[in-house]
């Protein structure tokens, strides 16, 4: 498949869709706010993007992984030139000759789909997947940072903020859903907690597992839910 073309899906890196999304949050806010069962509400969660989860979606057959929007492409040099500072610096480390920051593409699907037989990134040959996958994650924290930063203020930081993220140790083995920015999110005062759900050990009858750390979440001080999302043998489902 190649990496242009009309996708249906949304790119967190995008200011615009960031700017409306989160003006049309502040309506829905303030309107709950202005009505009389306001004071029954105990907290406000936010979920967005394709599914509610805030996840970069990448498909579950693995044959669209995002996101080559022009706004991601220019997120993922912004990330570049702050972290590593100059191009030559960037250079040094992934042994390249680029001449400047705009040159580096966002690695293939190919590659960064790899095979069952390579489970860890080289980080010198995979430098550029590494960091991509580092940025796609930055910008979807970014995303809900606005949200939780948002409800805190339309609430005057009277109502505790929960959202979908977490999920450190990716979910169905796929390295793109990883959520890397659970250091920056666990430190914003703006989040009281946070829920993570585990879709691998799903079937009934299989042992649940954590894609959290929970030492972090208590140094922190923030609540974790664990959503266990099996399913049963009554409604047929073995996966």
């Amino acid at each position: 498949m190649a990496n242009t073309g009309v996708i249906n899906k949304i790119s967190y890196a995008s200011t615009q869709y960031r700017n409306d999304s989160v003006a049309f949050f502040k309506r829905v806010l303030e309107y709950i706010k202005s009505r009389p069962y306001y004071h029954r509400i105990a907290g406000i969660g936010m979920d967005g993007g394709d599914d509610g989860q805030f996840m970069q979606w990448a498909g579950l057959s693995r044959e669209y992984l995002g996101d080559y929007s022009e706004p991601m492409k220019k997120y993922f040099h912004a990330f570049l030139q702050k972290k590593y500072g100059s191009i030559a610096k960037l250079n040094s480390e992934w042994q390249t000759e680029y001449a400047d920051f705009s040159a580096i593409a966002i690695p293939s699907m190919e590659r960064r789909r790899g095979d069952n037989k390579h489970l860890i990134l080289d980080p010198v040959k995979d430098a550029d997947i590494i960091d991509f996958n580092r940025a796609f994650s930055s910008c979807v924290a970014d995303f809900i940072c606005e949200y939780a930063k948002t409800a805190k203020e339309v609430t005057n930081r009277t109502r505790i903020t929960t959202a979908y993220y977490g999920k450190v140790f990716s979910i169905y083995g796929i390295l793109q859903y990883g959520e890397f920015d659970i250091e920056r999110i666990l430190a914003n005062p703006d989040f009281d907690y946070l829920i993570a759900v585990d879709y691998f050990a799903r079937p009934a009858g299989k042992p649940h597992e954590l894609v959290v750390p929970p030492a972090s979440y208590r140094k922190h001080n923030k609540i974790f839910v664990d959503e266990a999302d099996i399913r049963t043998y009554i409604n047929g489902a073995s996966k």
